[in-house]
């Protein structure tokens, strides 16, 4: 599958209105937000919305962990519409991944070079309420039904893969075997990219690399704009 080249500075707001009333009330919301947590509070930021759970704060998940989510609006708090106490109807643990930089390991695990085989369904990058910035990734593979076959999805940093004024990531799937891998399974990733930013620099290119079904290599070139 081929994936066009995003300019991620445009924001790609995946917001699902499932239904409209004139009160507010009533409309979902989906997508991956950002967790905000304090001692009285647990939000959802997404893009310029937030949704406040009164009613709900699960014990699992941090201040700034990223979360796939669906919601419906209870009650408007703000003129503008954007602010929302809300019901939550479902959401994931933290889809957070750090980029694998091969430069600080004595040894590489092969949980971090993976070759396994997967197709992207969505890459696209985001910025959040307190300008962090991440490379949000869907993707499928094969894997076995039992479940138990260990498929892990990261972005490594590998030094030797780099080139001049574009940042190379590899996009990576790992698997115990390829064997009996009978059914499709999906996974997110959301990865932090502020890291990547160079010093006097507006712009950073990346290339994401992975490994395709006829044993051949597939780059696909991302612009992303920190001014903005």
């Amino acid at each position: 599958m081929k994936l066009h080249t995003y300019v991620a500075t445009l924001l790609i707001a995946t917001a699902i209105l499932a239904s409209c009333h004139d009160n507010n009330h009533d409309n979902t919301f989906s997508g991956i937000a950002t967790v905000e947590r304090t001692d009285s509070t647990f939000a959802l930021h997404f893009y310029d919305f937030a949704f406040y759970f009164p009613d709900e704060h699960p014990d699992s998940l941090n201040d700034g962990a990223r979360v796939k989510f669906k919601c419906t609006t209870a009650e408007q708090l703000d003129t503008a519409g954007l602010k929302f106490n809300a019901h939550l109807d479902e959401m994931t643990g933290d889809l957070t991944e750090n980029i694998v930089y091969y430069a600080t390991m004595k040894e590489i695990p092969p949980k971090y070079k993976g070759t396994a085989i997967l197709t992207p369904v969505d890459m696209h990058i985001t910025r959040d309420y307190k300008r962090n910035d991440f490379f949000n990734i869907t993707t499928y593979f094969t894997t076995t039904d039992d479940g138990q076959n260990d498929d892990y999805v990261c972005m490594a940093h590998d030094p030797n893969s780099q080139v001049a004024d574009t940042t190379v990531l590899w996009l990576l799937h790992y698997q115990n075997s390829s064997k009996d891998c009978n059914v499709f399974a999906y996974n997110t990733i959301s990865v932090p990219i502020n890291e990547l930013k160079k010093p006097g620099s507006e712009w950073i290119h990346i290339k994401v690399l992975r490994f395709g079904s006829a044993n051949d290599t597939i780059a696909t070139n991302y612009t992303y704009g920190y001014k903005y």
